[in-house]
């Protein structure tokens, strides 16, 4: 059924090739049982110039991270965009840079860089129902304040 309505996607996001379809076509092809996440960055790439949000920049970066791809095409467009950005935004830029550090770095929990994108992945979502990046953060700071991000955390669910 999953497989049919992903055909249909395909079929409609070729017709009308708009940002819509091309949104809709992505996400059949990331869920289950379809997910296809090579394809998915194949059709992103293809469609560049369609893609008018950041929704979509979001996918690629975090399935190429899946995918432990290193030259990841949408987290440097992302981070291109980032001083430009609304804060949630910031917020899920900072931390897809530390989830890239953790994917190659098997040193990652003591890497500065790692470190301070958490920082500002959490100083731009204090006001958000963010959770993975104080979890994050969580493991690579002392005990107390672990316990006092896993706090945190656990509210914001």
């Amino acid at each position: 059924m999953y497989e049919k309505i992903n055909e249909i996607m395909k079929k409609v996001f070729i017709e009308s090739k708009s940002p819509i379809t091309l949104e809709k076509y992505v996400m059949s092809e990331v869920l289950s049982p379809v997910g296809d996440y090579i394809n998915v960055i194949s059709i992103l790439k293809e469609n560049m110039g369609l893609i008018n949000n950041l929704n979509l920049y979001y996918i690629g970066a975090y399935l190429s991270l899946e995918l432990f791809i290193k030259s990841n095409y949408f987290l440097d467009e992302l981070n291109k965009l980032v001083d430009s950005l609304e804060t949630k935004d910031k917020a899920i830029v900072f931390y897809l840079n530390a989830c890239c550090i953790s994917c190659f770095d098997e040193n990652y929990k003591t890497s500065k860089y790692y470190k301070e994108f958490l920082q500002k992945s959490i100083a731009n979502s204090s006001n958000l129902s963010f959770v993975n990046n104080y979890i994050a953060f969580s493991k690579i700071t002392d005990e107390q304040k672990e316990i006092d991000y896993l706090k945190i955390a656990l509210s914001n669910v």
